[in-house]
């Protein structure tokens, strides 16, 4: 039934279908504390199905195409991660200071405070 549906009709039955199911699996490979992360995944893969299917066409499994989308999404999140706190682990280590918060307010002499403003 699902390679009979046009790309336009077949992604909300998939949604409605497998959603949940993308969203479980990922959290087999996040962990239940990132059940936002798996889900914002999950829906990322749908969005990715309904740019390149209707620009490719419909792949011979739209099920597996979703599943490995997704899986593969996670692992550039958990890659991207791992560099992000390496990174973190290299900058504490040279500088401990980093973890302290930022004075927000500075004193000019004669005791007033001047707000510090940061522009990023």
């Amino acid at each position: 039934m699902e390679r009979e549906l046009p790309h336009t009709d077949l992604l909300p039955h998939l949604f409605r279908q497998e959603y949940a199911r993308i969203t479980a699996a990922l959290c087999r490979y996040l962990g239940l504390r990132e059940v936002e992360l798996a889900e914002d995944i999950a829906s990322d893969a749908f969005l990715k199905a309904s740019e390149h299917w209707a620009l490719h066409g419909l792949p011979k499994d739209p099920v597996a195409w979703l599943y490995t989308v997704a899986r593969n999404k996670v692992r550039d999140h958990l890659k991207h991660r791992s560099i992000v706190d390496s990174y973190a682990k290299i900058e504490l280590a040279r500088d401990p200071a980093a973890l302290r918060p930022a004075a927000a307010h500075r004193r000019k002499p004669g005791g007033r405070i001047e707000p510090i403003v940061c522009v990023c």
